[in-house]
């Protein structure tokens, strides 16, 4: 929870509806960290694959800047 208790992990009703917004997440993440750590294919390999597998979550739109910004 954060300093205002709302969760930091998104909830929901039925469990396994979360499961590609948590990979989503993770993917994303992990190419920030590439991105920061000079890996700039890697990062972009990641970024693609958040796009093209998981089109439909908020971290899609952010890879898609991502990749923009990088090329």
């Amino acid at each position: 929870f954060d300093a205002a208790g709302a969760p930091l992990v998104p909830t929901s009703s039925a469990p396994l509806e979360l499961w590609p917004l948590l990979i989503a997440k993770a993917l994303y993440k992990l190419a920030v960290c590439y991105e920061h750590m000079k890996r700039t294919d890697e990062a972009l390999r990641l970024y693609h694959v958040v796009l093209e597998n998981f089109s439909d979550s908020p971290y899609a739109e952010r890879a898609d800047e991502r990749i923009s910004r990088a090329e």
